[in-house]
């Protein structure tokens, strides 16, 4: 008896560690491809986990786009709803490519870019929102930047999160799950991550892990923001309830900019927004070789994805050419490579890390 109790054992233990998964680094090991804006690169390693590539990114239509003019509504984006106060491209200020989109109106209005998912996003999924941005404004009030929503509507009901910018005082990021689908329900106040500085070019990250069902309190908001030259900021709520009742779930992404509340002089850019649905994994060139002490990095645009190789579009962002830059590849769990890569923007690569020899001494 003793002896089948033990033979059960050891074949439960192995049977564990055969099917208990690995979460390992991902590794890149080869870099083919020129590293120039709008070009394709191909990364060849390992660990690079999961995408299903259900993302949009709008930084290409702007710099295509007149100067003065709205690009064409499309893909989901609606940038021109005849509105006097509707964004236009301008190339007075921007991140990357020569022009972003600018917001400008009285202290009075929105300004709002859009973004229709299509349908409502499913509960127990990763939310992924990035963009750039830069403000000015005259006298202090408010600043509603930007909001998720289950329609096409900027009134403060639920199910929604918003990020609100008092300027003179607080910034209010909340989180709105009901209690039922049009009222406000219950604020729940969360760490600010917007920037106090004006005339400044700074990027946003939300990875937001939605609750597993209705009214679970199980989901958690990831708030990350890049200023170049300092350390990246960051803040992580979990334990909380994105939804509440359904069916009404997220399905806009509403880049508000409405100023008020006393605010005057308001003026706004925004270039490079970027929203992928079903997971957080992605490529970065960074501005450092290590993860943990990088200032800057722009998101790179996936074709194909697969756990050993990756092609990828490059998005170029504030690099100019002969500038080196870090490559990184994150995947669906953030699981990063801690050291990057090293490229050289606007040069051709055909890089493979080689392995140092293993001394024979060590082996055993």
């Amino acid at each position: 008896m003793k002896k089948s109790i033990l033979l059960f054992s050891l074949i439960l233990i192995f049977f564990c560690n055969v099917t208990k998964p690995t979460f390992a680094d991902p590794i890149i090991s080869k870099v083919t491809g020129t590293v120039k804006h709008g070009d394709t690169i191909y990364i060849s390693g390992d660990q690079f986990g999961h995408n299903d590539l259900n993302y949009s990114f709008i930084g290409f239509t702007v710099d295509e786009t007149t100067v003065g003019s709205r690009p064409v509504n499309s893909g989901g984006w609606v940038f021109d709803e005849g509105g006097a106060y509707d964004p236009t491209v301008s190339s007075d200020q921007y991140h990357s490519g020569g022009k972003s989109l600018r917001h400008e109106h009285p202290a009075c209005c929105n300004s709002t870019l859009k973004y229709d998912y299509g349908k409502y996003i499913a509960l127990d999924q990763t939310v992924f929102v990035s963009w750039w941005t830069r403000a000015s404004w005259s006298t202090d009030g408010q600043w509603k930047m930007f909001r998720i929503n289950w329609r096409d509507d900027i009134q403060d009901d639920a199910p929604q999160m918003t990020m609100f910018n008092w300027t003179n005082s607080s910034k209010q990021f909340m989180n709105r799950p009901g209690p039922t689908t049009g009222s406000a329900g219950t604020d729940n106040y969360m760490n600010q991550v917007m920037s106090s500085l004006q005339n400044t070019w700074y990027r946003h990250d939300l990875i937001i892990n939605l609750s597993s069902f209705d009214g679970n309190y199980d989901g958690s908001y990831t708030m990350l923001r890049y200023q170049p030259g300092d350390s990246v900021y960051s803040a992580m709520e979990t334990n909380k309830m994105t939804h509440n009742d359904p069916p009404q779930y997220w399905r806009w992404f509403l880049w508000q900019n409405y100023a008020g509340n006393n605010m005057t002089g308001f003026e706004a850019y925004l270039d490079d927004n970027f929203i992928q649905v079903g997971s957080q994994a992605r490529i970065e060139l960074c501005d450092d070789q290590f993860w943990e002490n990088r200032t800057s990095c722009e998101i790179q645009l996936p074709l194909s994805w697969s756990t050993t190789y990756i092609s990828s579009n490059v998005n170029s962002g504030s690099f100019n050419e002969g500038d080196t830059a870090y490559l990184y590849v994150i995947d669906e769990l953030g699981i990063v490579n801690s050291e990057g890569f090293a490229l050289t923007v606007g040069q051709t690569a055909d890089i493979t890390v080689i392995e140092p020899p293993i001394d024979p001494r060590l082996e055993n």
